[in-house]
C-alpha cells in the first residue's frame, strides 16, 4: 500500500514544467504578437494609402475590407493581447500549483528572474527599436495597449516569476 501511493506521487509529478521556461514563452508570444502587430499595422497603413491613390476605395467591397481589417487591428490591440497576458500569468499561477519544489532551488529561480528581466528589457529594446523607424511610427500611433503592454514587459516578466515562485515555494511538499 505505501509503494502504490509513492509511485502515484511520483505519476502525478512528473512531466510538470518549470516556471521559469513558462514565463520565457510569455515574454515570447507578447514580444512576437507586439511586433508582428505593428509590422502588420504599417502595411496595412501602405496598402491603404495606396489603394486610395488609385481610387479602388470607391468600391464598396473594399471600403468593407479596409473596415475589417481596421477594427481586426483595434481588436488584437485593445482585446487579445492584454487577454493573453493575463491568461498566461493565469495559466502560469495555475501550473506553479502543480510543481514539486524545494526552497533549495530558489537560487536557480532569483537566477532565473534576472534572466527573464535581462529578456524582457531586450524584447522592449527591440520593439521601441521597430517602433521608433519614421514609416513604422507614423502608422502605429492608433495602437493603445500594445505599446504599454511592451514598455512593462520586463516588470510583467518579474512579477509573473515573483508570484510563480512564491505559490511554488509556499506550498512545499515532501516526497
Amino acid at each position: 500500500m505505501q509503494r502504490k501511493n509513492q509511485e502515484t506521487k511520483k505519476i502525478t509529478c512528473s512531466g510538470s514544467k518549470g516556471q521559469i521556461i513558462d514565463v520565457t514563452t510569455i515574454l515570447i508570444a507578447v514580444a512576437v504578437l507586439s511586433i508582428g502587430l505593428i509590422i502588420a499595422v504599417t502595411l496595412f497603413s501602405n496598402f491603404k494609402g495606396a489603394m486610395n491613390e488609385l481610387n479602388i476605395t470607391g468600391v464598396e467591397e473594399a471600403n468593407a475590407t479596409m473596415t475589417q481589417f481596421e477594427a481586426g487591428f483595434t481588436t488584437l490591440d485593445k482585446t487579445i493581447l492584454p487577454l493573453m497576458v493575463i491568461g498566461l500569468i493565469i495559466g502560469l499561477i495555475v501550473t506553479s500549483l502543480f510543481i514539486p519544489s524545494h526552497p533549495a532551488f530558489i537560487v536557480i529561480n532569483i537566477i532565473g528572474m534576472l534572466i527573464l528581466v535581462f529578456m524582457g528589457v531586450a524584447f522592449r529594446y527591440l520593439y521601441d527599436t521597430i517602433a521608433s523607424v519614421d514609416i513604422i511610427a507614423s502608422s502605429t500611433q492608433s495602437l493603445v495597449f500594445t505599446p504599454i503592454v511592451m514598455k512593462t514587459l520586463p516588470w510583467i516578466g518579474f512579477i509573473a516569476i515573483l508570484i510563480a515562485t512564491v505559490i511554488g515555494m509556499g506550498k512545499r511538499s515532501d516526497f
